[in-house]
């Protein structure tokens, strides 16, 4: 049976919208496979517990941005609402790098907000862009993606030199503004 509905289009914008899910992943995972290198040559005279603070703040704000998505939505739409959301992550994207303990608690905070945003956008906007015939295939591409993401920052993660062996390395910074790639690529789109 042939389909009735413009595959092309809907599939590429699914695969568009999904790049928010890779950013969900990554932007989770990305802290994990650098905070060593940070703890010991960033910020040395910081106590660890701010550094895991860092990395939690993303799922606190994640939860938050989630909780409200669904407002937005119905306030500006599902396109303002992805805009918007890659606008924030951007930005919070470049704050992280900020040397600056405060800056990046605040940064990795924004960050999980838009986490939380995308997690209920890109489900939502997908549902509603794939026809009936599609939606089984369409269905696994936001887990797909988020995996992928997990997947990509870690991989990133092993060009991180170990312990003090390469203090001056800026690595770390490369891996976190690898993020702004994906927002600013769904963006234009």
């Amino acid at each position: 049976m042939a389909s009735t509905y413009n595959q092309k289009h809907v599939f590429s914008n699914i695969v568009i919208s999904c790049l928010g899910s890779v950013y969900f992943g990554y932007a989770l995972s990305v802290f994990n496979p650098i905070s060593e290198f940070i703890q010991l040559n960033v910020f040395p005279d910081l106590p660890s517990g701010v550094i895991t603070l860092m990395t939690s703040l993303t799922p606190v704000g994640a939860g938050i941005g989630a909780f409200l998505a669904g407002n937005l939505l119905n306030k500006i739409g599902r396109k303002a609402s992805i805009l918007l959301a890659d606008f924030l992550a951007i930005i919070s994207t470049i704050m992280t790098i900020i040397e600056n303990p405060g800056v990046i608690l605040i940064a990795r905070f924004l960050t999980g907000f838009c986490v939380g945003l995308n997690s209920s956008i890109v489900p939502l906007y997908n549902d509603e862009m794939a026809p009936v015939e599609a939606k089984g295939i369409t269905s696994t591409f936001t887990q797909l993606f988020i995996c992928t993401g997990v997947l990509i920052a870690f991989l990133l993660g092993l060009g991180t030199p170990t312990g003090t062996s390469n203090p001056e390395s800026q690595w770390w910074k490369f891996i976190i503004l690898g993020s702004i790639v994906l927002n600013a690529v769904r963006s234009y789109s």
